[in-house]
């Protein structure tokens, strides 16, 4: 029994050196092969994806530690065991960085315009895409304080009491036209507008493709203030808003209108020509007021603007008021020509603070992708443009700041011309630190010369949004 204990032994120590032996094997392995994957990675000579892919996790965990820039301790946690599974370890450090640097709207808004820009240019970047977006909208927010500041010491409203209450009426019609256009009878759709049955004239709120899509309109009559109103609806798809918005253009009059909202425009026109001329003789002196919002403004526009200037002016009795009350209008329309006066006088423009479909069209987005590929060509590390949007203060970081607002500030386009806002605009903003929002007069190329990222882009946009802004706006 000794002698038998004495070989277990014996052979147990055999086995704990073996295994010892191999231990050391392998871990000598080990550390050969990734003092060799870290001379790779440095070079990022990669003939595997998965190495590509841990070579990539590998300089996102050191840029962000070497940014300060703090991150979801559950990433921490899963960083270590990124060997597991490093395609999706990687999309979750990423997803986890991007909603370190941008909120839910935001990146939502980005993944749309970003499919926009891929389509312009599908060069890639040297940098991750939306930390170079991210950078550019730090730079763009930057620049948009200072012109808020000056704005509220320049401030200088051309906006009356009287006008404003004619905005709110009309423009609250273009906002109940999302509700209502679900309403199935004509008392319901009445009461949602407002109005009474025997007032509305012609409701058109199919969905039939056969002749292609027309807007969802509804033309009635508001005898309170002696009006025929056309209001139309916008689409309830931000995602659809932003992709409608970026079109290719048509002749229209003089100029050039956004390919698609003109066509709208004119299939609108088509259904509701007639009910116009009837409506009109039957109440002399009634105005004609043309309201909607979104895309729904931007078919107000081109509408107003047929009117007045295109094949249908013969549609309004001499002397008859027309007028368009435009919530959150894209770019519709360019000229070389200086439009007259009446005309722009007819048209007003209301923007909501950030709403970025204002500002939308392919000369726009054109420069957001100029602005990006400046910062790229920057040549920031990870590290650097990660200490920017972590915001650290030092000497470095404050220089590389500097650098990247001169790179988008100066970041030009000439592939796309940029179509305009073709009337007045009203814009609406919060001053820092106070609730109410101030309208501030503004002008075409404020809006349509740059696409800015700012933080509630999206939600300014809603009609929800405007609503309120109506209701709590100061003048």
């Amino acid at each position: 029994q000794t002698k038998m204990s004495f070989t277990e032994s014996s052979s147990n120590m055999r086995f704990i050196v073996a295994s010892a032996a191999i231990g050391a094997f392998v871990a000598g392995l080990g550390f050969f092969l990734m003092k060799r994957y870290r001379k790779k990675c440095l070079k990022h000579d990669h003939d595997d994806e998965l190495e590509k892919l841990s070579c990539k996790l590998d300089n996102f965990k050191r840029a962000a530690f070497e940014a300060q820039l703090e991150l979801k301790e559950t990433v921490h946690d899963t960083i270590e065991k990124f060997e597991d599974n490093i395609t999706d370890q990687l999309e979750h450090w990423v997803q986890d960085l991007k909603n370190s640097v941008l909120t839910q709207d935001m990146q939502d808004a980005v993944g749309t315009i970003q499919s926009v820009l891929d389509k312009l240019d599908a060069k890639s970047y040297e940098s991750f895409s939306f930390v170079l977006m991210a950078l550019v909208k730090k730079a763009q927010h930057d620049q948009e304080l200072l012109l808020q500041q000056e704005k509220n010491q320049n401030q200088n409203i051309e906006l009356n009491p009287a006008q404003f209450e004619k905005a709110k009426r009309f423009g609250q019609y273009a906002i109940n036209m999302y509700p209502t256009s679900w309403k199935g009878d004509i008392d319901s759709i009445a009461e949602r507008m407002g109005t009474s049955a025997d007032s509305i004239v012609l409701v058109w709120f199919n969905d039939d493709e056969d002749e292609g899509h027309c807007p969802k309109f509804l033309l009635f009559l508001d005898h309170e203030v002696r009006s025929l109103v056309l209001a139309i609806r916008g689409t309830f798809s931000i995602k659809d808003a932003i992709l409608d918005a970026v079109c290719e253009e048509d002749p229209f009059l003089d100029g050039f209108a956004h390919k698609g909202i003109l066509t709208g425009a004119q299939r609108i026109i088509s259904k509701v020509a007639d009910p116009i001329v009837s409506s009109l003789a039957l109440h002399p002196g009634y105005s004609l007021v043309v309201t909607g919002h979104s895309l729904g403004a931007g078919t107000a526009e081109l509408i107003t603007l047929d009117l007045l200037l295109g094949d249908h002016t013969h549609l309004l009795p001499p002397g008859t008021g027309l007028s368009c009350i435009a919530l959150a209008a894209p770019p519709v329309f360019r000229t070389e020509s200086v439009l007259a006066a009446h005309v722009t006088s007819a048209i007003e423009i209301y923007i909501n603070n950030y709403d970025c479909v204002p500002r939308l069209s392919l000369g726009s987005i054109a420069r957001l992708l100029a602005s990006m590929r400046a910062v790229d060509n920057l040549g920031l590390t990870l590290t650097e443009q990660l200490s920017i949007l972590a915001g650290r203060t030092d000497e470095n970081v404050e220089n590389n700041v500097e650098r990247v607002k001169k790179a988008v500030g100066q970041a030009r386009q000439d592939k796309f011309p940029t179509l305009q806002h073709p009337g007045r605009i009203f814009h609406a903003k919060k001053a820092p630190g106070e609730e109410n929002q101030i309208i501030h007069p503004s002008d075409s190329h404020t809006f349509t010369g740059a696409l800015l990222i700012l933080d509630n882009m999206i939600v300014d946009h809603l009609h929800t949004s405007y609503d309120d802004t109506l209701k709590n706006v100061i003048i």
